[in-house]
């Protein structure tokens, strides 16, 4: 019985061996991609800077390349990144499809294009800073400005006019410079204690 399950055996291992080669012979530049996305989705930056090329570690410490990555999450709001299957290199780069969900913006998508070069040592990224959002190019970093609208009038609650110098009073104090109207009640506060 067992030179019948021989034959058979060797067919099994042949077949996995097949299959391992088949499987091992990926482009190197390409699992380096998927490993830097993936820790990426994880928040693990030592992971991806242990990714970069001798180059770029010697270009950015790993102090600063979190920080590049937690300034931009925190300038766009990020709630999580969830990077896709990164596609077949081109070019010396390996396109990584990413998903941010923002808690401003909602959901955000685009590509992250990381140049990824071979050498002996293996496949590795050549980091620059505009990598750590999708869409940015050479240059450029992520910025957000927020503008307050102007200060409405106040209106009364009740459908009657408001008294005449209750009026004058609030439509002063509408025009005042904001500085005046966010120090004003400070000083107040300083000449009260000074009186106690």
């Amino acid at each position: 019985m067992s030179t019948r399950l021989a034959p058979l055996a060797v067919a099994a291992i042949l077949a996995f061996a097949a299959g391992a080669a088949v499987g091992a012979g990926g482009d190197p530049r390409g699992d380096t991609a998927s490993a830097f996305s993936q820790a990426w989705d994880r928040g693990d930056y030592t992971a991806m800077y242990a990714l970069l090329t001798p180059a770029a570690r010697r270009r950015v410490t790993l102090k600063r390349f979190a920080a590049g990555y937690r300034r931009a999450a925190k300038v766009a709001t990020l709630s999580e990144v969830d990077t896709g299957r990164p596609a077949e290199p081109q070019g010396g780069e390996v396109s990584v499809p990413v998903v941010l969900r923002t808690r401003i913006f909602g959901t955000l998508s685009g590509r992250v294009a990381l140049p990824v070069v071979e050498s002996e040592a293996g496949a590795a990224v050549d980091w620059r800073p505009y990598l750590v959002h999708p869409g940015l190019r050479q240059g450029e970093t992520l910025a957000r400005a927020t503008t307050l609208p102007p200060r409405a009038a106040i209106q009364a609650r009740a459908t009657s006019a408001v008294p005449a110098p209750v009026s004058s009073l609030m439509r002063w104090w509408n025009e005042v410079p904001e500085t005046f109207t966010i120090w004003f009640p400070i000083c107040v506060a300083m000449i009260s204690r000074r009186s106690r």
